[in-house]
C-alpha cells in the first residue's frame, strides 16, 4: 500500500512492481498532485505477515516559512434555520396543511445537511488518521536518530575528558621537562648531529637540538586550541542535549494527543443518522395524517398533533443537527493537531 501525504490518500499497488525508489516516487506522485512532486519519503516496516512500503509524499514549499500556513482555520458551520412555525388560521384545515408541509420541506432540508456533514466528517476522520499514521511512522524514524544522538555524545565527552586530560599533562608538564634537557649534557659522539645544514650548530645539552621559543609558541598555542575544543565540545553537547529534549518534549505532546478521550466517529455518526432518520420521518407521518383530515374536528386534532411536534420533534431534530456541528467541528480540530505535529516533525 502507497499512501500519498499530499492528499491524505491511499492508492493500492504491488510494491514489487517498481524498479526502485526514484520509480516508486514518480508513481506516487503521479497518483497524487503534482504540487507534490518535490520530495518523497519512504519508510520499510517489516510485518510478521508481509513488507509493506510506504511512500509519504509532500509538498516542500508547504514548509517554507513564508509559505500560508499549512492548517486551515476551523471551517464555520452554517447554522440552520428555525423550523417553520408561522400559521395562518388555527381554524382553516388549509392552514394546517400548508404548515406540515412546510415543516416536512424544512426536516427534509436538515437531513439533506446532515447527509453532506456526515460524508465530510468520514472524509476528515479518514484524513486525520493517515496524518496520525505519518506522524508516528516520522517520529519514530527521529527517535531512533535523536538516541543514536544521545549515545553519541556520551561517547564524545568521554573521548573530550581523555584528550583533555592529556593536554593538561602536557602542557603541565613541558616547561619541567625542558628545564631537565638543559642540564643534560651531550655526549661528543652526538654533537656531530648538532649540524644544521651546512651551518654548524653549538651543542652542548639536548636542549641545544631543538628551538626553546618554538617551543613556547606552540605551548600557548595549544592552550588556545583546546579552550576553543573545550568550548566546541561544550556547544555541541548543548546542541545536542536540546535536540534529544524536543524530541523528548514532541514524544510527550503525540502521547497526551492520543491519551485523550478516543473519538469514535463512526459510532457516534451511526447514532445520530438513526435519530435523525427516525425524527425526519415521524415529521412525514404527520404531514401524511393531516392530509387525511376531514371534517370539523379536524382543526382541533392537527393542532394537537402540530403541538407535539412543536414541543418534541422540530426542536428534537434541530438538537441532532447541531450535534452534526459539534461532530464535525470536533474532527477538523483534532485534524489541526494532527497537521501541527506532521509539520513539526517535516
Amino acid at each position: 500500500m502507497d499512501r500519498t501525504e499530499n492528499t491524505f490518500a491511499d492508492v493500492m499497488s504491488d510494491p514489487y512492481d517498481f524498479a526502485g525508489d526514484e520509480r516508486a516516487g514518480k508513481w506516487a506522485v503521479e497518483r497524487g498532485t503534482s504540487a507534490a512532486a518535490s520530495h518523497y519519503r519512504h519508510f520499510d516496516e517489516d510485518d510478521a505477515d508481509s513488507l509493506q512500503r510506504e511512500i509519504f509524499v509532500y509538498d516542500r514549499k508547504q514548509l517554507e516559512l513564508n509559505s500560508k500556513p499549512v492548517s486551515e482555520p476551523i471551517p464555520k458551520l452554517p447554522g440552520i434555520t428555525p423550523f417553520p412555525d408561522d400559521l395562518e388560521s388555527e381554524t382553516d384545515m388549509s392552514s394546517w396543511r400548508l404548515l406540515f408541509k412546510k415543516r416536512k420541506a424544512w426536516a427534509e432540508s436538515v437531513l439533506v445537511h446532515t447527509e453532506r456533514l456526515t460524508q465530510r466528517i468520514r472524509e476528515i476522520d479518514a484524513e486525520t488518521k493517515n496524518i496520525q499514521r505519518s506522524v508516528t511512522i516520522a517520529f519514530s524514524n527521529l527517535e531512533t536518530h535523536s538516541v543514536g544522538l544521545g549515545n553519541s555524545l556520551t561517547k564524545l565527552r568521554e573521548w573530550a575528558e581523555d584528550v583533555m586530560d592529556d593536554r593538561e599533562k602536557t602542557l603541565n608538564g613541558w616547561e619541567p621537562t625542558v628545564r631537565q634537557l638543559l642540564r643534560i649534557p651531550v655526549h661528543e659522539e652526538f654533537k656531530k648531529y648538532g649540524m644544521d645544514g651546512k651551518t654548524p650548530r653549538k651543542v652542548n645539552h639536548l636542549s641545544d637540538y631543538f628551538d626553546i621559543k618554538e617551543v613556547q609558541t606552540a605551548a600557548a598555542t595549544a592552550g588556545i586550541l583546546a579552550q576553543r575544543f573545550e568550548r566546541e565540545i561544550c556547544e555541541l553537547g548543548n546542541n545536542i542535549e536540546d535536540i534529544c529534549s524536543r524530541t523528548s518534549n514532541l514524544k510527550t505532546a503525540i502521547q497526551q494527543s492520543a491519551n485523550k478521550a478516543p473519538l469514535n466517529v463512526e459510532e457516534q455518526l451511526s447514532g445520530l443518522s438513526e435519530e435523525a432518520s427516525l425524527l425526519v420521518n415521524k415529521i412525514r407521518t404527520d404531514n401524511e395524517y393531516a392530509r387525511t383530515l376531514q371534517g370539523p374536528k379536524s382543526a382541533s386534532a392537527a393542532s394537537k398533533r402540530a403541538y407535539a411536534s412543536t414541543t418534541e420533534y422540530l426542536p428534537g431534530l434541530s438538537a441532532v443537527a447541531a450535534d452534526f456541528g459539534g461532530l464535525f467541528v470536533s474532527v477538523c480540530e483534532r485534524k489541526v493537531c494532527s497537521k501541527l505535529l506532521f509539520v513539526v516533525l517535516f
